[in-house]
């Protein structure tokens, strides 16, 4: 039902143009739009087709963004390409990003647009979650049963700071 075509650059500009302003009109204030580009390849047509079509697109995504102030972009294709150009940071399908990869872009992401606040609430998470992931010998140690109160009082306390807003930078 799908009929693939690369589009060129005058038609990429225009439509991601009209989707900006789409979203200006639907919220006028406090929009803002953050552009990447996916550091995967797609090697269904090629090597060449794939880098191709990212070129025409992440020159389209500079074109829109100095067009609007709402509008920046996160160099997560530049990230992988340029700092992370090794292969051991590639899944062993050497086209996706391996899980090192996923974490080095997202704290770079977090770092330029997360508050401190925000990023605090992200590792403690994390924690959360390790721990969750923790097996015990003794599911009826006192130990550990004392170790589950403390972390559903931190899973409560998480929960706590969803129900107020946390705002980006």
């Amino acid at each position: 039902y799908f009929k693939k075509k690369l589009l060129s650059f005058e038609q990429i500009v225009s439509a991601m143009d009209q989707m900006v302003r789409d979203l200006i009109d639907i919220c006028p204030t406090d929009l803002k739009i953050l552009f990447t580009l996916s550091p995967v390849r797609h090697t269904k047509d090629g090597l060449v087709e794939n880098q191709r079509s990212k070129a025409l697109l992440l020159t389209a995504l500079h074109e829109v963004a100095l067009r609007y102030e709402q509008v920046s972009y996160l160099p997560v294709y530049e990230l992988m390409l340029d700092e992370l150009r090794d292969y051991r940071f590639y899944k062993e399908d050497m086209i996706h990003p391996s899980d090192q990869a996923i974490n080095y872009i997202f704290e770079t992401f977090g770092a330029a647009y997360f508050s401190e606040r925000t990023m605090d609430f992200i590792e403690d998470n994390y924690k959360i979650m390790r721990s969750l992931a923790h097996k015990p010998f003794n599911a009826q140690d006192p130990k550990y049963l004392e170790l589950q109160k403390t972390l559903d009082l931190k899973i409560q306390k998480q929960r706590d700071k969803v129900s107020h807003p946390i705002f980006l930078k």
